[in-house]
Formats: C-alpha cells, structure tokens, sequence
C-alpha cells in the first residue's frame, strides 16, 4: 500500500500523481490519496472508473482519502 499526500494540490494535479503512482502498482495493490480540492474525488473517480480500478472515497473534516485499487492490467 502506498500513500500520496496531495492535499492543498488542484487538480488535475491529484489526478496525474495518482495516475504516475498506479502504473507502478501490481493488480490488487491500493494506492491512498489524501486531498483537499472538492473536484478531485470526482476525477479521480471518473478515470478509474474508465480504467477498470476499485475506488473508494472517505471524507473526513478537512480533506477526503480516495482509495484506489488497482484493477487487471490491459
């Protein structure tokens, strides 16, 4: 499991970290991204969607932990 923090980043920020990140990532492994930016959960979501990874998203007070696993390999 691997953690970026990305709080105080903008997307698409967020988003390209997570996308560099899980490349790297074997099928099964998750990735947690800690942000801030409101619209990050909702790209974040609409690429891994499109891509074929699990996503789960937790909102805490001041920032939201995303949860991506990673899917099978194309």
């Amino acid at each position: 499991m691997t953690t970026i923090d990305a709080r105080g980043k903008r997307c698409p920020v967020p988003l390209a970290m997570a996308k560099v990140r899980i490349e790297e990532a074997d099928p099964g492994e998750v990735l947690i991204l800690l942000v801030t930016d409101p619209e990050a959960p909702l790209d974040v979501g609409a690429w891994a969607l499109d891509e074929g990874h699990r996503l789960e998203v937790s909102v805490w007070e001041d920032w939201t932990e995303i949860r991506l696993t990673r899917g099978r390999a194309r």
